[in-house]
């Protein structure tokens, strides 16, 4: 921590990145792809790309990532990859409330994105603030990054295992954290850049699918209704409107 002027800025950056993310974007630069994915934590270890036989795909998804960071990602793809064939945009049913800006503890992971992409600028006096404090050292280390593992067959056989008891017991407490507070403001942004996503990925030929993964049954029991409803009849006005696709997996049994 760093302390001046009776302000703290938290300096702490690397533990921040994921590795495994910034591997895999390194790929798109060597690897031929058909597909490739966005998304938060969902489709990070959701998704399993063995299921698309005879096709090349890399999971881009990452933890608290935004709509913002997805578009961007899918703009650094594209203009490398010139065969994609179609797009999976992991959602869930808070995607259009969740801005990592607003987001403290998690809004360091910002600095992936500006260290790796090369159209991402900073979105707020943080990621500045970041930006100016990171020496060579870590700009290296961060560009140095190998070892794709394209489907995160790793970060998934770490996390598949047996659930703590007060995991289950919070079940409240993370209804609240996947409920996402409202700010008209930020509904009215991501929706405008999820439209600029969808017309980015019919401009390079390939097709947008939104992939709205499972959550476990307690949470979809509480989850507020008339939330879910508007979230899904925005998305069957963006089906109306373009050659878009989704795939709502959100009431999918689990285990």
């Amino acid at each position: 921590m760093q302390y001046k002027d009776n302000r703290i800025i938290n300096g702490i950056v690397a533990p921040h990145i994921s590795r495994a993310w910034i591997a895999n974007l390194h790929a798109v630069d060597n690897l031929s792809v058909n597909f490739f994915a966005t998304g938060i934590s969902y489709s990070e270890v959701g998704l399993d790309l063995n299921r698309f036989a005879g096709l090349n795909g890399i999971n881009l998804s990452c933890s608290n990532q935004d709509l913002h960071q997805g578009f961007h990602i899918a703009k650094h793809v594209f203009a490398r990859q010139h065969h994609i064939k179609f797009v999976l945009i992991g959602l869930a049913p808070y995607s259009f409330r969740y801005d990592n800006k607003k987001a403290f503890a998690v809004s360091t992971r910002n600095i992936q994105y500006l260290l790796t992409l090369d159209d991402y600028r900073p979105q707020s006096k943080q990621d500045k603030t970041l930006m100016s404090i990171l020496n060579e050292k870590v700009r290296q280390s961060v560009a140095n990054v190998s070892g794709a593992d394209p489907n995160y067959e790793k970060l998934k056989s770490a996390v598949n295992k047996d659930l703590a008891p007060n995991v289950l017991a919070n079940w409240a407490d993370e209804l609240d954290n996947v409920t996402k507070k409202y700010w008209e403001d930020t509904v009215e942004d991501n929706l405008d850049v999820f439209e600029k996503y969808i017309q980015l990925c019919l401009n390079n030929g390939a097709k947008p699918v939104a992939v709205v993964l499972p959550f476990s049954s307690i949470l979809r029991r509480h989850y507020p209704t008339e939330l879910l409803a508007h979230f899904r009849q925005t998305l069957r006005q963006y089906e109306r409107i373009y050659d878009f696709t989704v795939v709502d997996l959100f009431d999918l049994p689990l285990g």
